[in-house]
């Protein structure tokens, strides 16, 4: 059973994942309630977009490219998160149920302002910006 029991089904999650780009914050918001299923369904339905991003065929800066990572930033609550594709839990509980589903550990962090916010405190942008893009280990 998931502990997201307010989750939608795939294919509700898909097509959130499809109006979430058009800028419906409601999707957006969905896909947020569903925890990392509804950010898994994001990525999923953007994948054309984040493969030509990483073989740089895509800019980051594009303007074409700004409601896709303002939708994946606000499913995954942290600011950039196309590098990471970590969904951040702001609720201590469904972290952990999640972590004994998945039988990882959490990383709590106690920072000032949110990881989706560009210009929160210092120690978020540091994190952000040196730890988040190193890529998973493969004992993950």
């Amino acid at each position: 059973m998931s502990f997201f029991p307010w989750a939608a089904g795939a294919q509700d999650l898909k097509a959130s994942a499809e109006t979430a780009f058009a800028g419906d914050l409601s999707a957006v918001q969905s896909l947020r309630r569903s925890g990392p299923a509804g950010l898994q369904a994001l990525l999923e339905a953007a994948a054309p977009q984040i493969a030509e991003l990483r073989q740089n065929k895509l800019r980051l800066e594009a303007e074409a490219v700004l409601p896709l990572r303002t939708a994946v930033d606000g499913v995954a609550g942290q600011r950039d998160a196309l590098a990471s594709g970590l969904y951040w839990f702001t609720d201590l509980k469904a972290a952990r149920a999640e972590a004994v589903k998945t039988g990882r550990p959490i990383l709590s962090l106690r920072l000032l302002g949110n990881l989706d916010e560009e210009y929160c405190c210092a120690n978020s942008r540091f994190f952000r910006t040196v730890i988040m893009p190193i890529p998973p280990s493969r004992n993950t």
